[in-house]
């Protein structure tokens, strides 16, 4: 399969990509972004693939470009001690469910206390600024934060810690909802881990759910 064989070689775009200039890698990416997309919009377009294919390789696409926008917040940060920093994916892209002009869904996490915060939330600044700026070559993806903890009034990185507890103690059902499509895009393993217990919890909460999804449906 034409895809499979292309998404193969992200990690070779991955090494190549690191070696320049934050400027240069930056360019890089997006161009990357708009040569692999009108890639799959050939697949596409010719019928040589089911979308579901394409959809996985846009997905494929934007992890990759992911975990380079990340490497890339770690390098330009001072004192960046390569403490864990995971990023979870949700909606479209968790599901691998992207289209051509999806956003991103995400949810940043670090291992740490309060004396961590500011170089975890440099990092997800990075991260999203180095994602959403336009350049010369345009724009990588739009990010969307908002179904962190909180949302718009929480910080921007939570603590794995912190994280789990929230899920546990204090979400909403909608949350809860959300979060059963979450999924470690970039990071550790530790980070996965946390994400498995936040959903066998949620899986295993015995009340049923649709008094409360009847009126948010209506809402919708």
């Amino acid at each position: 399969d034409a895809l499979v064989r292309r998404a193969a070689s992200f990690s070779v775009d991955a090494e190549r990509i690191l070696a320049l200039d934050l400027e240069d890698a930056l360019d890089a990416l997006r161009l990357r972004r708009r040569e692999e997309m009108a890639f799959a919009a050939c697949i596409d377009l010719g019928g040589a693939s089911p979308f579901e294919g394409v959809s996985e390789f846009l997905s494929l696409l934007a992890e990759s470009t992911l975990e380079i926008a990340l490497a890339l917040a770690r390098r330009e940060t001072p004192g960046e001690s390569r403490s864990a920093f995971a990023v979870i994916g949700m909606g479209k892209l968790a599901g691998r469910e992207l289209t051509y002009h999806s956003d991103l869904d995400l949810i940043f996490l670090f291992r740490g206390g309060p004396d961590l915060i500011t170089r975890a939330s440099r990092i997800g600044q990075r991260l999203i600024f180095y994602l959403t700026t336009m350049t010369g070559a345009g724009v990588a993806y739009d990010v969307d934060t908002r179904l962190r903890p909180s949302g718009r009034q929480g910080m921007l990185v939570t603590s794995f810690d912190a994280f789990e507890a929230y899920q546990l103690e204090t979400a909403a059902l909608w949350e809860h909802l959300a979060q059963l499509r979450g999924r470690v895009v970039a990071g550790p393993d530790e980070a996965r881990a946390v994400l498995d217990r936040v959903h066998a919890h949620i899986l295993a909460m015995r009340t049923p759910p649709w008094a409360e999804l009847g009126p948010l449906r209506e809402q919708v």
